[in-house]
């Protein structure tokens, strides 16, 4: 406020203009005492008008000082109560759920058996493991006498003819992967009830002994049927299906296979998937159905976790990830299945790389998700099996006829609260609507003063945003080190918060007195940011919501509760923006790592950027409606303290430019990896094969980096491979990764082959494509598609209203011998009409000439036979095929030999091979 605007306000307080004429006589101690009265009486005075209610005294700066600390100390004791406390596991209590039994599990699969890659026989041993262990349980003397129990061995074969992978569509073709199911049947024919599914996954990803990822999942789900089958005292109303699958890693193949070809599948009535994202914990749901298993999961879970955020994330494609959850939802619309994803959260740091050991896994995590999975089972099974119950319990949750989506969140990991799409279009509209109401109509007469605060909003979340991007990129830029800050979190919340937080508090100057009116603005700028998101469907808009109606609650209750209505007004909204501020910067900081690079000028500088542009954006979350209050708690110190914040910020980033956290001195500055947070590679023995012949043309041994930090051969590769020649890197010669290889950059090294033999003795044949004889087949009628030209050939199987018109197509029947059991992928370019693996078919480009096939087996199988059909006219069809093994000739383990331990590598040989067919 200016000084004549304080004047003004004086003379109105002491009542007239010769008022202020004798005001300006009186001493200086006289002044003061006069003006304590008059502040006095703004404070009391129960006629004043509340809207003009403001600080006019440095005094209260410690107040509200005192109040915000109160304020964020509260937000974040809740928040560790939401993600660090954990209960107490439980080792004694044999008939509840007992973490030690889990971590018994767990650690067989992780550390006794080790990496459990789909096709090798480390998986087979999982799966014996695990369907001897269900036996055995299964027929102990201690099982519950009003049960059935049955253990199945299911061998799946099929595909998923047209799934979508990180945007891109693919042919998923899985044969003979392994799943073992447990069946709990009540004896009190309730069997034709529909069943409650719990599934986990036991294969391991490449490089990776998986104890988090997902042993820990398959030891939860063990233990909670072994609890159910132990403990007569927890009702069933419906049978129990526990599945334990073999082939997630490879895009969910193995859930595919038990929806589509299960004897039990049909029977599915609601799931349960437990996934994990890394083993810090703890686990919180982060997908749902948009049904009544959200309320469930709220109603019964004793420690709910989780909100509404992580959903539309998943929905808008921004989590580069995929769970079995997307399987057992239902492999088509018309076979949709309740259910919700659970999974554990930090420590992503480990997740997919060779430190996912049981040592990783901390105390209370799998007791946490013991216990919530165990009372979900629980209330899903009384929803199945009890009738009118779910109408009497849950008959307002969403999911029913024109509903779509429900908002969710936890609050400090003890109460989940509910409530759908619905509702929350009138909840996070109307603080909107009451802010501008009040701006409008009465604190202020004018509507441009109004405009001038969320200008100042605006600027301040633009500021807050932009520094600490640009810092990101200019520091990545200059030093040439992207994400230099990696694996140490400290040191990048240094890099970026303070001057995020300098850029919110900069445009707050002159602010410092009209409280009111500025939170205002800043209300009514997070209020209209709730109603845009909410009109967009995204439940994650309480977050802003929130903030508007804080701005509301604080404003009436500070004429009543002074200070204290400060707090009471924005606490839940402090605590979802501290909550998800740290959430999602731990967990985005933490996945950098697998996060890729596009090369170049562009990929030195966007991971930084992005990453200083999101913890702008989560600053702005943390400090909400309260920037203005917290700029006059600051007061004349507020532009020093800015100075500070982005002088810390600077120096950090140019620290973490040339500061090295390997404590080897003879690792190059800039290279932030240790062995807690190591560098995932991927390590590839390519053997290019002759068409015509079974001779090898050329072969190569590629490296490939899955983080920004491109791979320096000096620092990063054994002294062999580095001695190698040089031969540039092709991403096509990558493809057995597809669709990763488009996110990779990487080196390549020839190879001569001077150890052929090596390779003969390991391989006697290498793995081939035949083709078989092939027929023509008359289509009834096919529709042609055009737009600039001929697109696509689609079959029209039940458009009996179309012209019939006899295409004549070739069919071609081919042959995959793998050799030994392993991945593949096939790269078909042709007019390919229908084929085999699916009702649809995949295309890859524009003119539906390229289609992509992915393909898993298990371990004893080695041949996988298909067929295409394609025009009579146009029948030339190029395939390239890619197989991928996990074995290495000795001599190229020989040059892999002397890998840092800051890297966590995946090794294979892949052959390559392309037929003109």
């Amino acid at each position: 406020m200016s000084s004549s605007s304080r004047s003004r306000l004086k003379a109105d307080e002491l009542g007239s203009a010769s008022t202020v004429s004798s005001f300006a006589l009186l001493s200086s101690a006289e002044k003061q005492r006069e003006l304590r009265q008059v502040r006095t009486r703004l404070k009391y005075d129960d006629s004043s008008d509340w809207r003009v209610k403001i600080y006019t005294s440095d005094r209260w700066r410690p107040c509200v000082a005192l109040c915000l600390l109160m304020l964020y100390g509260t937000s974040l004791f809740l928040c560790y109560q939401s993600f660090v406390r954990l209960p107490e596991p439980n080792d004694s209590r044999t008939g509840w759920f007992m973490e030690s039994s889990a971590m018994n599990v767990t650690r067989e699969l992780a550390a006794s058996i080790g990496h459990r890659y789909v096709s090798t026989m480390n998986e087979e041993r999982s799966a014996q493991y695990l369907e001897a262990a269900l036996r055995g349980l299964a027929e102990s003397d201690s099982v519950r006498s009003d049960v059935t129990v049955q253990v199945v061995r299911e061998q799946v074969i099929g595909s998923n003819g047209l799934q979508e992978a990180f945007g891109f569509q693919i042919a998923n073709v899985y044969n003979n992967l392994t799943n073992i199911v447990m069946v709990v049947t009540p004896k009190d024919g309730v069997s034709r009830v529909k069943s409650v599914l719990v599934n986990a996954h036991y294969d391991s990803t490449l490089g990776s002994p998986g104890a988090s990822d997902c042993a820990s999942c398959v030891g939860v789900g063990f233990e909670v049927a072994r609890t159910i089958l132990m403990n007569s005292s927890i009702p069933l109303y419906s049978p129990l299906v526990f599945l334990f699958n073999g082939g997630e890693e490879t895009l969910m193949q193995a859930a595919h296979g038990f929806m589509a070809t299960s004897a039990f599948a049909s029977q599915v009535g609601a799931f349960i998937n437990i996934e994990s994202t890394g083993p810090w914990g703890p686990d919180v749901i982060f997908q749902h159905t948009d049904d009544w298993t959200l309320s469930a999961f709220a109603k019964v879970a004793p420690y709910p976790r989780g909100n509404s955020v992580a959903q539309d994330f998943f929905e808008m494609g921004l989590i580069p990830a995929d769970t079995d959850y997307r399987m057992l939802r239902g492999i088509s619309e018309e076979a949709r299945v309740p259910g919700v994803d659970l999974a554990f959260l930090f420590d992503g740091l480990a997740y997919h790389t060779r430190e996912d050991t049981v040592e990783r896994i901390r105390p209370g995590t799998l007791q946490s998700m013991g216990e919530n999975v165990l009372s979900l089972v629980s209330e899903y099974s009384k929803v199945l099996g009890v009738p009118g119950y779910e109408d009497e319990v849950y008959s307002r949750a969403s999911g029913r006829k024109g509903v779509q989506g429900q908002v969710f969140f936890d609050i400090g990991g003890m109460l989940m609260v509910v409530y759908s799409a619905q509702v929350a279009s009138v909840l996070h509209s109307l603080p909107l609507m009451v802010l501008l109401l009040l701006s409008l109509t009465t604190v202020i007469s004018e509507p441009s003063v109004m405009m001038g605060h969320i200008r100042t909003a605006l600027s301040s979340v633009g500021l807050c945003i932009l520094l600490p991007c640009i810092l990101g990129g200019v520091r990545a830029l200059l030093s040439g080190h992207p994400i230099s800050w990696y694996g140490n979190f400290l040191e990048s919340a240094l890099v970026f918060l303070p001057l995020a937080s300098a850029g919110i508090l900069l445009s707050c100057d002159g602010l410092r007195e009209q409280r009111t009116k500025d939170s205002l603005g800043f209300g009514v700028l997070f209020a209209m940011l709730g109603s845009l998101t909410m009109m967009l469907g995204m439940t994650s808009s309480f977050v802003t919501a929130s903030w508007g109606a804080g701005t509301i609650i604080a404003t009436v209750l500070q004429t009543k509760l002074s200070h204290l209505g400060l707090m009471l007004g924005y606490l839940l909204p402090s605590y979802f923006g501290c909550s998800i501020a740290i959430t999602t910067l731990v967990h985005v900081i933490e996945k950098i790592g697998i996060t890729g690079s596009m090369g170049g000028i562009v990929g030195i500088f966007l991971t930084d950027s992005v990453v200083g542009a999101l913890s702008g954006l989560c600053v702005v979350l943390v400090f909400g409606s309260l920037t203005p209050h917290v700029a006059y708690a600051l007061g004349a110190y507020k532009k020093r303290l800015c100075m500070i914040l982005a002088a810390i910020s600077i120096a950090s980033a140019i620290l973490s430019s040339y500061m090295s956290f390997e404590k080897n001195p003879r690792v190059k500055k800039g290279i932030p990896y240790t062995h807690v947070a190591p560098k995932r590679m991927i390590f590839q023995h390519i053997h290019k094969i002759a068409e015509n012949d079974d001779s090898i043309e050329s072969s190569m041994l590629s490296a490939c980096s899955l983080d920004a930090i491109e791979i320096d051969e000096d620092v990063m590769l054994p002294w062999k491979l580095k001695s190698l020649p040089n031969i540039p890197f092709d991403s096509h010669d990558w493809v057995s990764l597809y669709p990763l290889n488009f996110l990779v950059t990487g080196i390549s090294k020839e190879d001569n082959i001077k150890e052929y033999d090596e390779i003969q003795e390991i391989w006697p044949r290498f793995p081939s494509l035949k083709k078989s004889s092939f027929f023509s087949v008359a289509v009834d009628s096919i529709k042609h598609y055009l737009n600039d030209g001929y697109e696509a050939m689609r079959l029209a199987w039940s458009q009996t209203s179309l012209s019939p018109k006899v295409q004549s197509l070739k069919r071609k029947h081919f042959e995959l011998d793998t050799v030994f059991p392993g991945w593949a992928v096939l790269n078909i370019t042709g007019d390919i009409v229908q084929w085999s693996l699916g009702e649809h078919v995949a295309s890859v480009d524009s003119t539906n000439a390229q289609h992509i096939v992915r393909y898993a087996s298990g371990p004893y199988t080695t041949v996988w036979r298909f067929w295409v059909d394609v025009p009579k006219e146009n029948s030339d069809v190029t395939i390239t095929m890619y197989v991928k093994h996990f074995k290495l000739a000795p001599y190229a383990e020989d040059i892999l030999h002397g890998i840092k331990r800051w890297i966590s590598p995946a090794t294979v040989t892949t052959w390559q091979r392309t037929y003109h067919l």
